[in-house]
């Protein structure tokens, strides 16, 4: 999966998950009114679609947005070229 593409799916994960269609990708999950069960909940859906595990506390707290969140999305994947 391309970046661009892991970007599109937390995108639309966080769209569907707060109920907006508004989500662009520098959006903070937080500051677009999600709380730490949103974050479970999208990390738990982000998970089960790419099979990547994510750790709410360290990889989405800290820069909770879908352009970071797709990055480490894209680091962990299957087939991901270590730098």
């Amino acid at each position: 999966m391309s970046d661009t593409a892991y970007v599109e799916l937390v995108r639309k994960m966080m769209s569907e998950l707060l109920g907006t269609p508004d989500i662009e990708e520098t959006d903070d999950l937080y500051s677009a009114g999600g709380d730490s069960f949103t974050a479970i909940r999208l990390a738990w859906r982000l998970s089960e679609a790419t099979g990547v595990e994510l750790n709410v506390a360290e990889d989405i707290m800290p820069e909770p947005t879908p352009c970071a969140i797709a990055r480490i999305l894209a680091d962990r994947s299957p087939g991901a070229v270590a730098e």
